[in-house]
């Protein structure tokens, strides 16, 4: 025989971003699978405080252009922005601001050179992901089972296909149906637990954009609950 004396290794098969991010959500944990998806890799802890803060400042910068953003959907719309929304979005800031401020002081006065570099390095992780994601799609299947999951609703695969296209859906398009009628998108919808309701007449001629913008219009009213607790 070939290979005596060498013992064989099977290597394990890699698990792929798709494939972490599926297990996550299974394993009931939806919000860490959405971080996954948009980071590539779990945040450590004090990652986490930079989000929170990258995240409090995005918002605020939005409202000072009259605008507002939710993340994780990274959607941004024109929106009345009063000076009390101003006063909520820089008190959100504060905290976490705050906490980089006295972490990276105790760096210098300890003269704790890795703490000094472990801050760098999470405000150059940052540089190019404050308004991408690797994996865009999945960060908004996850969002909208959760959506459907508490309101207790099923979507057809036009209307989620028109969530994961949020920018086509904000500027009022519509997607058209290809070919394969969504065979990738409904395997990603499968792997992740999206509620799927087959399509049927009434469905077909109910007006998917509006179906969404209900949706969406939930989705604000959470994102705005969550900026007064500072969350991302």
């Amino acid at each position: 025989m070939f290979g005596w004396g060498v013992p064989h290794v099977l290597k394990k098969p890699r698990k792929t971003l798709a494939k972490q991010i599926a297990a996550l959500d299974k394993s009931g944990q939806p919000f860490e699978a959405i971080e996954l998806a948009i980071y590539g890799r779990v945040l450590t802890a004090k990652e986490l405080l930079f989000k929170d803060y990258y995240g409090a400042l995005d918002r605020l910068e939005a409202a000072m252009r009259g605008k507002r953003i939710l993340k994780p959907l990274y959607g941004e719309f024109d929106s009345p922005i009063s000076d009390a929304d101003l006063a909520g979005y820089r008190t959100a800031m504060e905290e976490p601001r705050n906490m980089l401020i006295q972490w990276f002081m105790r760096a210098v006065d300890s003269h704790d050179k890795n703490e000094v570099l472990e801050i760098a390095n999470s405000i150059w992780f940052f540089k190019d992901k404050r308004h991408s994601q690797v994996d865009r799609i999945r960060v908004r299947l996850v969002f909208l089972k959760l959506l459907l999951q508490y309101h207790g609703k099923t979507a057809t695969i036009t209307q989620v296909a028109s969530f994961v296209g949020l920018e086509d859906l904000m500027a009022r398009k519509r997607l058209e149906t290809p070919e394969d009628g969504y065979s990738a998108l409904r395997r990603m919808c499968k792997s992740l637990g999206v509620p799927l309701e087959k399509a049927s007449r009434k469905l077909e001629r109910e007006d998917t954009l509006e179906v969404l913008e209900k949706i969406w219009a939930k989705a604000l009213q959470k994102g705005h609950a969550d900026k007064k607790h500072g969350g991302a």
